[in-house]
């Protein structure tokens, strides 16, 4: 994946991660919280994961 995508791709997630908190905190719901940690998680994961060429 070309790292432009690749980069834009991590940011779109960190965004909507942070979204699902604010709004699962503020609406006190268990489930968007879970689904922002979900995002986040998916973030660190493709943030460092090694690419094979």
């Amino acid at each position: 994946m070309d790292s432009f995508y690749r980069g834009t791709l991590l940011v779109i997630v960190l965004a909507l991660a942070i979204l699902c908190y604010q709004i699962g905190f503020t609406k006190e719901s268990y489930a968007v919280v879970g689904l922002g940690v979900i995002l986040e998680l998916s973030f660190w994961v493709g943030l460092y994961r090694k690419t094979q060429r």
